[in-house]
């Protein structure tokens, strides 16, 4: 239900928001029991320094946006779990990317995975992105995935996923 609304919501909605507050109301009309969603959304369109990121997300883990620099900053705010609440919390927020720059979606098996009751965390997330910069979008990817699987080297306990998108030069 999620995948489907979220894909015909995008087509009619102007904003990420409108996005998943049109998802938030099919999984209260569609869902039973105590089910919830979580879900990170972006869209992108063309600026003249690059691209236009418009972000937002409903109880998941904000998308973060890795500067050619080696900068890492959330790309949106955290919001509310969707199907639950009539009501949510979610917000637009728009960032400028400009070439070298990335944005890295991801699912909280990233930062959740345990190792002797540490989690790999939001803070090695973000130390391993800073060193990222300047390498592909595949090579930040890969990059993710190999340190997590390698700081819990049994199989993972949730999902790990990780979509990045970088930007270039205009050719």
């Amino acid at each position: 239900l999620a995948r489907h609304t979220l894909r015909a919501a995008a087509f009619r909605e102007a904003s990420p928001r409108a996005t998943l507050e049109r998802l938030n109301r099919a999984l209260l009309r569609e869902v039973r029991e105590e089910s919830f969603c979580t879900v990170a959304t972006g869209r992108l369109a063309a600026h003249p320094e690059g691209a236009l990121l418009t972000a937002c997300a409903g109880g998941h883990p904000a998308p973060l946006v890795l500067g050619a620099d080696g900068s890492v900053e959330e790309a949106t705010w955290p919001g509310t779990l969707l199907g639950i609440y009539p009501d949510i919390d979610v917000s637009d927020r728009e960032t400028v990317l400009t070439p070298g720059d990335a944005v890295v979606f991801y699912t909280d098996g990233v930062v959740e995975e345990r190792r002797s009751g540490e989690q790999f965390g939001e803070v090695r997330l973000r130390e391993l992105l800073a060193a990222c910069a300047g390498l592909s979008a595949t090579g930040i990817a890969e990059r993710v995935e190999r340190a997590v699987l390698e700081f819990q080297p049994v199989a993972p306990a949730d999902d790990i996923a990780v979509v990045v998108i970088r930007i270039t030069e205009a050719k």
